[in-house]
């Protein structure tokens, strides 16, 4: 178990698909606190977040085993797009439904009770017009404005995910946001809110 203990996500989940459960054993308590802060976030129930925490890693094994993982990315940012897309599950479905609702209106497009087809298109332009001046942005203050705006993710979890310290993924975020400024200039209603 030491041995694998020093072994990357990658090398751990090449051994894991080989065959060695231990491999998994590691990979669960390197991440369960990141995946248990996440859900927690969302769920905001310790007895619940228990529940999907669980079902999140069985969910991540069931893929393991599949081979449903790809090595493009980090382990780390793609267990914890699975641990969200439960609680997204999670909230639709719970009994919670003012909680749900109220998490999702951060995500619509249409930001106003009543969304007809004419406005749904207007925000869905500007969405794609954001993308565009997002995706010009140099790679590393791209990378802090997605993982910050479009995963959620928490300053501190940025930093792990991109090797930086916190100050460093602030910087870039600042940064980021004033190159956008620059560049929303000339379009007012495209600008961050």
């Amino acid at each position: 178990m030491r041995r694998l203990a020093s072994l990357t996500d990658n090398e751990l989940i090449q051994s894991f698909s080989q065959g060695c459960e231990k491999a998994f054993e590691v990979l669960f308590a390197r991440y369960k606190d990141d995946v248990r802060n996440v859900i927690l976030h969302y769920i905001k129930d310790r007895l619940e977040t228990e529940d999907l925490t669980q079902d999140a890693f069985l969910k991540i094994y069931t893929s393991l085993k599949r081979g449903k993982y790809n090595e493009q990315g980090k382990f780390l940012p793609w267990a914890l797009r699975i641990a969200r897309n439960l609680c997204m599950d999670y909230l639709r479905k719970g009994p919670q439904g003012n909680a749900s609702q109220q998490m999702f209106n951060d995500k619509l497009f249409c930001t106003t009770t009543f969304c007809t087809a004419e406005t749904a298109l207007i925000e869905t332009q500007q969405q794609r017009h954001l993308n565009v001046f997002i995706n010009r942005l140099p790679e590393d203050q791209k990378k802090v404005v997605y993982y910050r705006y479009f995963e959620e993710l928490s300053f501190k979890e940025i930093a792990a995910l991109m090797n930086t310290s916190v100050n460093t993924s602030l910087g870039r975020m600042r940064y980021g946001l004033s190159h956008l400024r620059k560049q929303l200039q000339n379009h007012p209603s495209l600008l961050l809110r």
